[in-house]
């Protein structure tokens, strides 16, 4: 078996845009999104997309059967900040806007007035995390939705950034209760069983997540970058968006003008962590967790957003795709069987055909960088592939 290689880049911050205080914060962002990366296996668009959330001050619910990682990932993910009032609730059926917004105060109430005691509720919290969300009842729901998206309740003014949420449950377009509700979280997830293999045997060997306290990230570098994510300029991709509302629309998808407005500080925010001081096609991809209110509209989405923003990064997904293809159909394939012997024969072929597919599209002119450090990524992993079948079926 080929010896694996391991591509290390650095990663290019626009030194004119982000002060040197600025870029070591995005340098250290990334260093926690690669330890959690390392962590929780084949959740790496779920960990970027709450650090964005994070920097474009919206929500993020994350959606499937329990046992995924949901709730363990907000809660390692959290703990890698510091500075912030953090506010955390597990949602049932019986839970009241005075679990979530403080109790009345009794010696308030003797003096003939109402205030409400929120220490350590969610009116102080900077982060709130709250489970299993869409448990609640309607009482509870209408206060999250105002909290949510007005930061207020009862007059008072939250300086809340970020809800995170969690739940077992897909939303459905029937439930119109909810609608509004769903409508506050611009960043929707839903989570799948680890599908790789290695992936899996990787996940068997992981032990507890830590992080050391000189890693972790304050608020007042956070607020350094959020204060720079309005600034970050988008006017030269409004035409692709354009694009994709329109083919969007055909397909009978269609989004709100603020939500599509809020679409634009994710992708200013992803920019951001990326050192960029404008966004580009890869962020616009983000779109793909913004976009959709029904499941079945996903493929959709993500097949319109490789038409119309990046033909290249398409193709590549294409071949990253067939790759894994092959791999899922030829190794367990048994090369004494005469049949399955040439099955796996010509899935070698293919997947060589693929690695040379991927190096030319890498040494095209004018390649953006990233997109040249990702076919060398997936150059690598095909050739990691094509070894790990070798060495099974072969030795």
């Amino acid at each position: 078996m080929a010896k694996k290689k391991t591509t290390t880049t650095m990663q290019i911050l626009d030194t004119k845009f982000f002060t040197l205080k600025e870029q070591e914060t995005i340098r250290k962002i990334n260093a926690v999104k690669e330890k959690l990366d390392n962590h929780f296996v084949e959740r790496s668009s779920a960990i970027e997309v709450m650090f964005v959330s994070l920097l474009a001050k919206h929500h993020t619910l994350f959606i499937g059967p329990p046992g995924l990682a949901k709730s363990q990932l907000i809660e390692e993910m959290l703990g890698c900040f510091t500075g912030y009032e953090l506010f955390k609730w597990q949602i049932n059926k019986f839970t009241t806007p005075d679990d979530l917004m403080g109790k009345p105060s009794l010696a308030a109430l003797r003096n003939d007035q109402f205030v409400r005691v929120t220490e350590h509720k969610l009116p102080e919290a900077n982060i709130a995390y709250i489970d299993e969300v869409l448990n609640a009842n309607n009482s509870t729901l209408n206060v999250l939705n105002g909290a949510m998206n007005e930061r207020t309740f009862e007059g008072m003014n939250f300086d809340l950034l970020s809800v995170f949420g969690a739940t077992n449950t897909v939303p459905r377009k029937t439930d119109l209760e909810l609608a509004a509700f769903i409508d506050r979280w611009l960043f929707k997830l839903i989570f799948g069983d680890i599908h790789d293999s290695r992936n899996f045997k990787k996940l068997l060997k992981i032990g507890v997540f830590k992080i050391d306290d000189a890693d972790k990230i304050d608020r007042v570098e956070i607020d350094a970058l959020i204060a720079k994510v309005p600034k970050v300029k988008f006017v030269h991709q409004i035409q692709k968006l354009s694009n994709v509302r329109a083919h969007l629309r055909k397909e009978e998808i269609s989004c709100s003008p603020r939500r599509w407005k809020q679409s634009i500080e994710a992708m200013q925010a992803r920019a951001i962590l990326n050192g960029r001081s404008s966004i580009n096609g890869e962020d616009m991809y983000i779109l793909k967790f913004i976009l959709w209110s029904e499941k079945k509209n996903i493929p959709v989405i993500e097949e319109c957003l490789d038409h119309y923003i990046d033909p290249i990064l398409a193709s590549l997904k294409k071949l990253t795709g067939a790759a894994q293809n092959i791999k899922d159909s030829i190794e367990h394939l048994d090369i004494h069987n005469q049949q399955e012997n040439q099955a796996v024969s010509e899935g070698m072929v293919k997947l060589n055909r693929i690695i040379v597919q991927v190096e030319e599209i890498g040494k095209k002119d004018d390649l953006p960088v990233d997109i040249k450090v990702l076919a060398e990524k997936i150059t690598d992993r095909v050739k990691e592939i094509r070894d790990d079948i070798s060495n099974k079926i072969w030795t």
